[in-house]
């Protein structure tokens, strides 16, 4: 499901939202999980409600309903009055994510002033991220 939040009349946010969330948990596997997460208009990104609050409160499923808690305006009081997008999406209880890892590693010498060398960096990465190479003189 997904939903839209937004404070009427100049007023804004409290510090915390509760949001009890209704869904189907039969179509859960074992290792997935619902989680909340809310566009951040100031910040154009999507904040998990996990990680939107500085109290440690766990999400609880009791049934088919998730409760969760949303902090909007945590890092700024700009977005206090601003409206908030939210959907509820199914991820992995553990995440996966290994480094990449370069097929080979070259060992290349070149002198000062001598010109510029090509050379083709390829790696492997099992979750398909993208990847920056970045080089830096030593």
């Amino acid at each position: 499901p997904a939903f839209y939040i937004s404070p009427i009349g100049g007023a804004s946010f409290p510090s915390w939202l509760r949001i009890e969330i209704k869904f189907n948990i039969s179509r859960l596997l074992r290792i997935e999980e619902p989680i909340l997460v809310g566009w951040d208009p100031e910040q154009q990104q999507w904040v998990s409600s996990r990680s939107s609050c500085n109290f440690t409160r766990e999400d609880t499923i009791t049934g088919n309903t998730l409760t969760t808690y949303f902090c909007p305006c945590l890092s700024s009081n700009m977005r206090c009055n601003k409206p908030w997008q939210f959907i509820l999406v199914v991820g992995r209880a553990i995440f996966d994510d290994t480094p990449p890892v370069p097929d080979h590693v070259p060992c290349i010498s070149i002198g000062e002033g001598s010109g510029t060398i090509q050379h083709p960096i390829t790696y492997t990465d099992v979750e398909s991220d993208s990847v920056s190479i970045y080089l830096k003189s030593v």
